[in-house]
């Protein structure tokens, strides 16, 4: 409850004018220079007061309240845009034999920008090492190969050890069947006899 008595709402806060709020749109948008109040229709009633002729010769003043047409759509220069260089028929068959011995990012006057030339370089170390790294030649190489070569063992001797008990499995099922083929042999000899 509020201090003065009334409900925790508030009161009147709808009649308080907000930011925002109801929109006016005019009907024509080059009506900015006149007051939002002010009826279009006087001035064309001021006009026509003038002395009722019109001189055919004279062309009329455009009438600033009327819309002008819009210009078609301009050309804006794009600074991001990539422009196809032209190129010369001398300097096409560097770019030609560049291509061809596999160097890309080849410009038209044969330099490489520094970023170009370090990606270039880069690529040329990874596939480098990769060679290296297939022939067995690097430190990673020999680690994978080694650790490849100890789980090969670690294989094996777990395969061995299975075919180990499986054996001694099999003999022990042979032997407990002969005892108790023995046994059942006893059992029936007692038995019948």
């Amino acid at each position: 409850m509020s201090a003065r008595g009334g409900s925790s709402r508030g009161r009147g806060s709808a009649r308080k004018v907000r930011r925002g709020g109801r929109r006016d749109f005019s009907d024509n948008p080059l009506d900015f220079d006149r007051p939002a109040g002010e009826d279009p229709s006087s001035d064309d009633d001021d006009r026509e007061e003038d002395d009722g002729f019109t001189d055919p010769a004279v062309p009329a003043a455009p009438q600033p309240g009327l819309a002008q047409p819009a210009p078609g759509p301009a050309e804006v220069f794009n600074p991001n845009r990539n422009q196809k260089a032209t190129m010369k028929l001398s300097e096409l068959g560097n770019a030609d034999s560049a291509a061809a011995s596999g160097d890309g990012m080849f410009r038209s006057n044969g330099q490489l920008s520094r970023r170009e030339r370090e990606a270039l370089d880069k690529e040329r170390a990874r596939e480098a090492y990769m060679k290296k790294h297939l022939a067995g030649q690097t430190e990673e190489a020999k680690r994978d190969l080694a650790r490849l070569a100890q789980v090969r063992k670690e294989r094996e001797e777990a395969a061995k050890k299975r075919e180990e008990e499986k054996k001694a499995k099999e003999a022990g099922r042979a032997a407990t069947k002969s005892e108790s083929l023995s046994a059942s042999k006893a059992t029936v000899a007692k038995r019948l006899g």
